[in-house]
């Protein structure tokens, strides 16, 4: 019966790890994704227009063969900017036409200006904040898109701030999970949460390698050392489980009481 009812806890434990991990790395994945498409959106508008009709100023910059194409993209819950939004809207200035609901990323922008919308209405006077002009734009996978789509949903807003607060707090989770279970944290937890933003930051240097985005080389080398960080979280565990493991613990346990008594 003793031996049912630990088998059981230890199911039910090892479930508990597949659930933090599984929820760390899918909306680990979906905030990658997200902060690697700064310059993509939703067509929301797409325009065939004359040379004439753009302002004079941007004259210069269209390089392109055929009539310019203006497309309106709506991005939600865009990053890298000073007051949160939930939605955004870039006006493209590019040269081939795109069909309403696609998912496109501007690529390397000839011009990519925060402005005021009524001193460029090249869309009929609609809304948006920031001018680009590009002769390169590509469309995003399906995965993509249907990531960043889903974040235009009713629901996105709660989609974004989980993959916010798993990005930033998820990996605590490990350790807020050994308090409860253990009643204290443990060695394993600590490299377990280190294991779990190590895969996710591993996630965002992929996707930035993907879009030409960079990203700080420390932050890159801590992603690729998540495989050496789980081996280590099994051997630690191991050794945690054995008895000289667990005198160890109950002597540093100790040592950390009599310090915060002192």
């Amino acid at each position: 019966m003793v031996a049912v009812k630990s088998i059981s806890s230890r199911n039910r434990r090892i479930l508990t790890f597949l659930l933090i991990w599984a929820f760390i790395i899918v909306f680990g994945f979906v905030y990658a994704v997200h902060s690697n498409m700064e310059r993509a959106g939703v067509v929301v508008e797409s325009q065939e227009v004359s040379p004439e009709v753009i302002p004079s100023d941007l004259q210069p910059y269209l390089k392109f063969q055929s009539n310019p194409i203006v497309l309106l993209l709506k991005q939600p819950f865009p990053v890298n900017v000073e007051i949160p939004q939930s939605e955004r809207y870039i006006a493209a200035i590019v040269g081939q036409p795109v069909p309403v609901g696609t998912y496109v990323e501007i690529v390397d922008p000839i011009v990519d200006w925060n402005v005021d919308f009524r001193t460029y209405p090249i869309l009929g006077g609609a809304y948006f904040d920031e001018l680009m002009i590009s002769d390169k734009l590509v469309t995003a996978s399906p995965l993509e898109a249907g990531v960043e789509l889903s974040l235009l949903s009713p629901g996105g807003i709660l989609e974004w701030y989980t993959a916010f607060f798993s990005f930033y707090g998820g990996g605590l989770i490990f350790v807020l999970e050994s308090l409860f279970i253990d009643k204290r944290p443990t060695f394993t937890s600590f490299l377990l949460a280190a294991s779990g933003y190590s895969v996710q930051f591993f996630l965002l240097s992929d996707l930035a390698s993907v879009h030409h985005n960079y990203l700080p080389p420390e932050q890159r080398l801590f992603g690729i050392l998540f495989p050496a960080l789980l081996i280590a979280s099994l051997l630690v565990w191991r050794f945690e489980r054995s008895t000289s493991g667990k005198r160890l613990r109950q002597t540093l346990w100790n040592l950390s009481e009599v310090g915060s008594t002192s």
